[in-house]
This record gives C-alpha cells, sequence and structure tokens, in this order.
C-alpha cells in the first residue's frame, strides 16, 4: 500500500504546485538554473579551484547576493546566473533586457545582469580588499544567447570553456587561491544578511532609481546627452559609472 500514499502525495504536491505557481515557480526556476550552472563548473580541487555557491556579501549597509564564486589561477570569477525562456535581446550599456515569449505577444522587461553582476563584482572587491582581477559572467542556462551583445555573457555549455579563457593563467598561486577562497567562505557562513533584508533592499533600490539617486554610491543623478541619446548617469562620474536610460 505504500506505492498508493506515495502517488497520493505526488499528486497533492503537483497539485499544490500548479495552483501556486505564480508566486514560487519562478524561484524555483531560478534555483534550478543555478544547480545546472554549479554542475558545469564541477567539483572543488585543493589549491588549484574552487566554487562557493549563493554567497551574501554585505558592503556600507548594502548587499549583493552572488550565485556562484570560481576562485582559480586566473583569479576570481563572479557568476549571474539567469535562467529565462524565450528570445532574449540586450547589450551591456541598456538598463534593461527584454525577454519576448509567445512568438512576440508577451515581452517582459528585467534589470541587465550585466550591470547586476558588476555591482557584485564591485562589493567583492570592496570586501576583500585586493586587487586581485575579479572577472564577471553571465550565464543563461537555456543557452538563449542569440540575441544577446555582450562579452560577458555566455550559453550554460560553454561555460567550461570560457573559464578557461578568463583572466591568464598563473595569476593567483595555490596559497592565495586557498586564501581567498577560506575568506569566502567565511562569509558565505557568516550571512550577516537575511533573505527577507536582502529582498527590501532589492525594493528601495529600484525606488532610488526612479528618484534618480544613484544605487551604487548614493550620489544624486544627472541627466546627460550621449551618443544614443539621454542618459541618467552618476555625478560622481568617473569614480562612479552607474548609467540609466533617459524618460
Amino acid at each position: 500500500m505504500w506505492w498508493f500514499f506515495l502517488l497520493v502525495g505526488v499528486v497533492v504536491f503537483l497539485g499544490i504546485v500548479y495552483l501556486s505557481k505564480d508566486a514560487w515557480m519562478p524561484v524555483f526556476m531560478g534555483k534550478l538554473g543555478e544547480f545546472m550552472v554549479k554542475t558545469q563548473l564541477g567539483k572543488n580541487r585543493e589549491g588549484e579551484s574552487c566554487v562557493i555557491n549563493d554567497v551574501m556579501v554585505l558592503v556600507d549597509g548594502k548587499s549583493s547576493q552572488i550565485d556562484h564564486i570560481v576562485v582559480n589561477d586566473r583569479g576570481i570569477t563572479c557568476i549571474e546566473t539567469k535562467n529565462y525562456s524565450g528570445r532574449i535581446y540586450g547589450d551591456d550599456e541598456r538598463f534593461e533586457w527584454t525577454q519576448v515569449l509567445a512568438y512576440g505577444r508577451v515581452k517582459n522587461k528585467f534589470y541587465n545582469p550585466v550591470k547586476q553582476n558588476y555591482t557584485h563584482v564591485k562589493r567583492l572587491s570592496d570586501y576583500l580588499e585586493t586587487d586581485c582581477p575579479i572577472h564577471s559572467l553571465v550565464v543563461f542556462a537555456q543557452s538563449n544567447v542569440k540575441y544577446i551583445r555582450s562579452s560577458h555573457v555566455v550559453g550554460l555549455w560553454d561555460v567550461k570553456k570560457r573559464m578557461r579563457e578568463i583572466g591568464e593563467p598563473g595569476t593567483l598561486s595555490p596559497d592565495r587561491i586557498r586564501e581567498f577562497t577560506d575568506r569566502i567562505q567565511k562569509l558565505k557562513e557568516e550571512k550577516t544578511v537575511s533573505d527577507a533584508e536582502h529582498v527590501q533592499e532589492i525594493r528601495e533600490l529600484k525606488d532610488s532609481i526612479e528618484n534618480h539617486i544613484c544605487p551604487r554610491c548614493g550620489a544624486e543623478s544627472v541627466l546627460k546627452k550621449g551618443k544614443y541619446g539621454e542618459f541618467w548617469g552618476c555625478s560622481n562620474y568617473p569614480r562612479c559609472r552607474f548609467v540609466k536610460k533617459g524618460k
């Protein structure tokens, strides 16, 4: 009879999934994408390469949730994972990228993940207080990167190849790899910011952007004119290079 109760349990679970899919399906898909990328990054090798997943870094009261950090002889790499379906359009400069579904009938906007990951890199660099190169990589788990124009973006099946191309071999010694690995692992274990607090900060960040306050340094954003039209740029430029397309 155990199989009957197992079957009932599966049916109930699937029913709950279906009824609440709008609430937690994006979270599930995000975690699934992170698992897929984690698998591609492979196992840790003592003194050669280490992968630390789901790290929360807090600097000057601002937090960043980093999906994956790789430490190897080529330096440190921050990886942001996206698990979106459909066609994705974007480049390094656009503030928002576009997801196109249902043969063009549905279009969704989301924050440029290259800019998002740049913030992660900056905060991790500030936390580690190091001039060691920290590289940025955005991975789309469904490999739908055909219409993305960015050297920082790669599909799932090209992760291993790209990791062999990032940085210069021999940049970090085995001792330095262990040092950074230990510090980042300790940071993960401390987790000084809860998930709820991090989500609240993201909401406040969006409000700041709407009110033309730079989300990176807190300075006022100024409306400027560039080659491709108007944009909002941080008044602390060139120390801070945050930009947002003008409206």
